[in-house]
């Protein structure tokens, strides 16, 4: 009898314990916290914009085409983008619960906005660039 009790007394403790675990995934966050979260997120996107401009900047050294040039410009602006929707992610932590996943949600939908713009201006521009329409008109 005294084994079962003690299993009990062992379950419900877990079960406590677990509970209260997983509601600390959702409080609210530090705003101290947020702000080291947000500053990381802002560091670590401003390393990967200025590798890929670094990278832009050697092709076109090395004399790229425009076609690559776009694309390296391309992706300048996608990391860029990426970089906004890190930090927004970050900022997410910092409200109160019931406003999280409307926050999550509006910075993923400020990022998908963001590439979608960005994918429209470079199909625009590959298609300015297309051999078609450089030929220009008679």
């Amino acid at each position: 009898m005294k084994v079962r009790s003690i299993h009990s007394s062992l379950l419900a403790v877990l079960l406590v314990g677990g509970s209260l675990g997983l509601g600390a995934c959702n409080r609210q966050e530090d705003p101290a916290d947020t702000a080291k979260d947000m500053s990381e997120a802002r560091q670590e996107g401003n390393e990967n914009v200025r590798e890929a401009a670094e990278d832009a900047a050697e092709n076109m050294a090395e004399g790229t085409s425009v076609k690559e040039a776009m694309t390296d410009a391309y992706k300048v602006e996608a990391e860029k983008i990426n970089a906004d929707y890190q930090v927004a992610k970050q900022r997410c932590d910092g409200v109160a619960d019931a406003d999280k996943d409307p926050c999550r949600k509006d910075a993923e939908a400020a990022r998908d906005a963001a590439m979608k713009a960005l994918e429209a201006r470079r199909d625009s521009l590959s298609r300015d660039e297309s051999p078609a329409s450089s030929m220009g008109s008679p």
